[in-house]
């Protein structure tokens, strides 16, 4: 139903906006998606650093060919029905490599919790920052006894679930994680930001990007039903981000994120592969 409504909410701001496709075409734009996909792709690497930090507990400085190949290669899973193949193609890639099952699913599962809570704290901080109001009603009160509230829930719950499961944790490794989640979600942030004067956005601080980006990311990150939460993020994005009447240049920023991302997400696989075979030669 989330998704349904997404790509409806798309649908009728193409059709009552200017034309998007225009902006997507121009070719000035050209270079700076390319930019855009590389440095993507960079952050994409330092996500699976992270994720590689859950897995061994420690820094993977001697198994990162590793790590990034089987982070890549399972990562386009992403886009097949359900968002959660790409799990599955982390588990039996790990395997293969050697790597404790427990482990790696427990990774995945504190990668999983961090990445949701910093998109959450990241947005409720943005909000703070912000030059313009993203959610309605919301009051920098408001916003910090949010952040606490996060905060509190994290650190409270996440240990006596572990502990329940008798999985130790690592609050090194976690720590060291959550600052390479928090690097790719601002930075990401950051490359629509400086995207946005380009497709005719009117000029936004970058606390209303870094807010609008990751409640965006946020939504598309929990809807199973959306494939790397495709459509949903647009949507999201669209609706939250200031605009003066026209919708269309903030859809057309989220067409161009979207492009980027999957980009990104093409030529990191590709880098997974080819580490693959070099770790095999």
């Amino acid at each position: 139903m989330i998704l349904a409504g997404s790509l409806a909410y798309l649908v009728q701001v193409v059709m009552r906006s200017a034309p998007v496709w225009d902006r997507l075409s121009d070719t000035t734009m050209i270079i700076p998606v390319i930019l855009s996909c590389l440095t993507y792709l960079l952050l994409l690497v330092l996500a699976a650093v992270g994720w590689g930090t859950l897995v061994l507990s420690r820094l993977p400085r001697g198994h990162l060919r590793v790590i990034l190949s089987i982070y890549g290669l399972s990562h386009l899973a992403k886009y097949l029905p359900g968002n959660i193949l790409h799990l599955a193609g982390r588990q039996v890639l790990a395997a293969a490599q050697g790597f404790s099952q427990r482990a790696v699913a427990v990774a995945s599962v504190q990668e999983a919790v961090s990445v949701a809570a910093l998109c959450a704290v990241l947005a409720l901080g943005g909000d703070l920052l912000a030059d313009r109001s993203i959610l309605p009603y919301a009051s920098p009160a408001l916003l910090i006894g949010a952040l606490v509230v996060v905060g509190m829930v994290v650190a409270l719950i996440m240990p006596r679930l572990f502990a329940a499961w008798e999985i130790p944790l690592h609050f090194s490794a976690v720590a060291a994680a959550a600052a390479c989640h928090a690097v790719f979600l601002a930075g990401s942030a950051a490359v629509a930001y400086i995207l946005a004067a380009r497709l005719g956005l009117m000029s936004l601080s970058f606390g209303t990007m870094l807010a609008v980006w990751c409640w965006a990311y946020l939504v598309g990150y929990a809807t199973p039903a959306a494939p790397g939460g495709l459509g949903v993020r647009e949507a999201v994005f669209t609706a939250l981000l200031p605009q003066d009447g026209d919708a269309g240049p903030a859809l057309a920023l989220a067409l161009t994120m979207r492009m980027i991302s999957v980009g990104g997400d093409l030529l990191f696989a590709i880098l997974g592969a080819a580490l693959g075979r070099g770790g095999r030669g």
